[in-house]
């Protein structure tokens, strides 16, 4: 798994390429870290699902996670998804109804302000 942090105007993105699992949790956890402190202070952060293969529940639980770190903290949160395959796998676990889930990040931005969270 390959992850990677940007700031994108006003949020912090963490890009994931690769898969999401059990054996890859923990390292997710240490990058996610990393991106909240800075997210703290802007108050948004999006999770872009680049190049993702697998997502296993594992995976699943650190999405819901996220969402509840983000939640406690006060950031808003949403998720960049490019896979057919892992939107798929998102809508039938219903992280759409708990967490923004768009195709670009123009999209969830629009979403963001549309609903007044930036």
């Amino acid at each position: 798994m390959e992850l990677s942090i940007q700031r994108v105007d006003r949020a912090i993105v963490l890009t994931l390429n690769g898969q999401l699992t059990i054996s890859t949790a923990d390292q997710y956890n240490r990058e996610l870290a990393r991106a909240l402190e800075p997210a703290k202070k802007d108050g948004v952060f999006v999770l872009q699902i680049g190049h993702t293969s697998h997502l296993t529940s594992s995976g699943i639980k650190c999405l819901f996670e996220t969402e509840r770190r983000c939640v406690d903290e006060g950031i808003v949160f949403g998720i960049v998804c490019e896979s057919e395959g892992v939107t798929s796998v998102l809508e039938l676990t219903g992280i759409p109804n708990y967490i923004p889930v768009r195709k670009t990040l123009t999209e969830l931005h629009s979403h963001f302000r549309f609903h007044g969270k930036t």
